[in-house]
């Protein structure tokens, strides 16, 4: 490995056993090798320090452990020590294709790009294909304002810090926040209005879909998302267009929505995310751009909250 590789990839991993190598082999046959790959294991109680030690002896590859603290400071502690010149991201159960080091690497520097999204598929446990992420068929260039606000719409650009690739200056000055929803907080700080981002309509990426029994079961720190979007929205009133702060709205209605399903009924935050979706259902249910899952979820709600629970646990349930 050279003393300064143009690409670092970060990599957390925590008890991803089942998935691992085939994340840390989706790296190895990179068609571009110039790379370093930074894996923090943030407190692993499998094998999947076992599995690492398995790439110690490939000097691309630097290993950093530590006490369970989260994904976003298993991120920073990578950041804080990576040396490329471009930085990208990837989880412990997701997957690279081969050229996806090539392509985003090649399509930053055409134009001086800031940061290039990349098109991906979904893929289920089994490391089947499942559906592609964007129906989209030509490459585009967009602002930092306008990622944001597809992001929030749920529409090409992504929520996630990964399958991008990012100038390494991007993060000179910021870093992943530790709360449950630290991807949706980065973005917000990293998109900036003069920034050139590039995204490409090909797919080169593999986000894997858990089926986890404990998804839907509601953990304490998923509340964390309440705070962080009101955070972001009172932001987003004092310094962004009218047009950002509706996709943001919209955003957040689908956001107390997946909370709230999460919840027990005689949970009184499920009453008072009840209470926000009853006083914004209205406006949201305005806006063309809004996904047909969050506009089947405010519509039923005029029939009940029952009503909700019963059709996406119906839904959940049917697969």
């Amino acid at each position: 490995m050279s003393d300064t590789p143009l690409i670092s990839i970060i990599i957390p991993v925590y008890n991803s056993e089942r998935f691992l190598k085939e994340c840390l082999d989706s790296v190895l046959f990179q068609s571009f090798k110039d790379f370093e790959v930074i894996v923090v294991d943030d407190g692993s109680t499998d094998s999947s320090i076992q599995i690492e030690d398995e790439y110690s002896s490939d000097d691309r590859f630097s290993f950093i452990r530590q006490a369970n603290s989260g994904q976003g400071e298993a991120r920073n502690r990578a950041l804080d020590i990576a040396k490329g010149r471009y930085i990208t991201f990837l989880d412990s159960d997701d997957v690279m294709k081969p050229d996806f080091l090539e392509r985003t690497l090649m399509e930053i520097g055409k134009e001086d790009y800031d940061i290039v999204v990349t098109n991906y598929d979904f893929i289920n446990e089994k490391s089947e294909y499942v559906y592609t992420h964007s129906s989209v068929v030509s490459d585009y260039t967009l602002d930092g304002y306008l990622a944001l606000t597809e992001m929030w719409y749920d529409e090409n650009v992504h929520i996630g810090p990964w399958a991008k690739l990012y100038k390494r200056e991007i993060f000179e000055k910021e870093r992943f926040k530790s709360c449950y929803c630290e991807d949706s907080d980065i973005l917000v700080r990293i998109f900036k209005e003069n920034q050139k981002i590039r995204y490409i309509s090909d797919s080169l990426f593999k986000y894997r879909i858990r089926n986890n029994a404990d998804t839907w079961v509601f953990k304490p720190r998923t509340y964390e998302q309440i705070a962080v979007f009101d955070e972001m929205y009172s932001y987003a009133k004092k310094n962004y267009p009218p047009q950002m702060v509706e996709a943001l709205e919209v955003k957040m209605i689908s956001v107390w929505f997946h909370v709230f399903l999460q919840l027990p009924r005689d949970d009184e935050r499920a009453k008072e995310l009840e209470k926000r979706i009853k006083e914004n259902r209205k406006v949201v249910l305005k806006n063309k751009r809004i996904r047909k899952k969050t506009r089947i979820a405010c519509l039923s709600s005029y029939l009940g909250f029952g009503v909700v629970r019963f059709l996406f646990g119906f839904a959940r349930r049917t697969g």
